[in-house]
């Protein structure tokens, strides 16, 4: 088990975080399973026996992650559920397959006990009931598998059998039996990380925005990183990489405190980031103001260009004027002569 897992499945045990999860999957964030129900097993081992050739029996053996057992008190009976949680760092695809193996190993490990139970008083048994090691009257526990994905990746992987066969015939899918699964992961929108209640649900949020500097920052300015559980805070350094300087003897952590340097990174990188676009800005003034100023004064070139041509212009209407004047003068007299001849 390497030290993602281990630290992990230490954090998931707590019958807090535990119950909270499950509070979130099964009834939407409220609080109905209580810490106080939960009863820890042991989830080292899981044991298939089976047999090939006709050879000895063999055994298929699997370790689950956290293993509780849930007593739900009804009228005056105790209603019994094994809940399972299998902590992933990273992608699994095929988790559907594995965690309906875990299952189906926990029913065959009831199956087991009931019928090493029943055998050794066999006499009362039918035949059918000596056969299956099992009475008609006999029950198991149902049981309920969570997987808690702390990767920052969203959860491409199939959530169920279906998502992991071959394209078959329609006429056969009817009696295909598919499993699915339950995944908790920080890339859930806020909105259902929100019904957690637990500082699981700021460990999801903490990884989500971890690669988004500008909401990691707002994120960690929250009251509840002042008293951050150190072992949750531990298992936050282990998912993320991020240095965080903890003191393992503490319960509890100042999470602002603990991340100050990288909070100091982020504030120097931000200013970095702010001279420079300050720096571009007024370079892009100064060679706006330049164009500006050019195109100023080509503008009044332009212009008095135009000032000339029409101060030309005007001159030369006036020439034209003055000789049309002079032109009607002389037709005047042109046609005074004319009419003097003609008398």
């Amino acid at each position: 088990m390497g030290i993602k897992d281990e630290i992990s499945t230490e954090y998931m045990k707590r019958n807090d975080v535990f119950a909270d999860a499950f509070n979130m999957l099964v009834f939407d964030g409220k609080k109905v399973i209580k810490p106080d129900e939960l009863q820890s097993l042991d989830p080292n081992l899981l044991t298939l026996p089976f047999k090939e050739d006709n050879s000895k029996v063999k055994s298929l053996k699997r370790y689950r992650d956290v293993l509780k057992k849930l007593i739900i008190k009804k009228n005056n009976d105790a209603v019994f559920l094994l809940l399972g949680i299998e902590n992933q760092s990273e992608m699994h695809y095929a988790m559907p397959v594995r965690n309906m193996l875990y299952d189906a190993m926990q029913y065959c490990s009831q199956i087991q006990e009931l019928s090493e139970a029943n055998h050794k008083n066999s006499e009362n048994l039918t035949s059918s009931e000596f056969l299956s090691g099992l009475k008609k009257t006999d029950k198991i526990m149902p049981v309920i598998t969570l997987t808690v994905y702390f990767g920052f990746d969203k959860w491409d992987a199939p959530k169920s059998l279906n998502e992991m066969f071959t394209d078959t015939n329609d006429a056969y899918k009817p009696f295909i039996q598919d499993y699915k699964i339950f995944v908790i992961e920080p890339q859930m929108p806020d909105e259902d990380l929100n019904k957690l209640d637990t500082n699981l649900r700021d460990i999801m949020k903490f990884i989500k925005y971890s690669r988004n500097k500008e909401a990691w920052k707002q994120f960690l300015v929250d009251e509840r990183f002042r008293n951050f559980n150190t072992l949750a805070a531990k298992l936050l350094k282990t998912m993320t990489n991020i240095n965080i300087k903890l003191d393992e003897t503490k319960e509890n952590t100042d999470m602002c405190q603990a991340m100050q340097e990288i909070i100091e990174d982020v504030r120097k990188e931000y200013i970095e980031k702010s001279n420079k676009l300050i720096a571009e800005a007024k370079a892009n003034e100064t060679k706006l103001r330049a164009e500006a100023k050019a195109n100023e004064t080509k503008l009044r070139a332009k212009i008095n260009e135009a000032q000339s041509k029409v101060t030309e212009a005007k001159a030369n209407e006036e020439k034209a004027k003055a000789e049309i004047i002079v032109l009607k003068e002389r037709i005047a007299q042109l046609e005074k002569a004319a009419k003097k001849q003609n008398q």
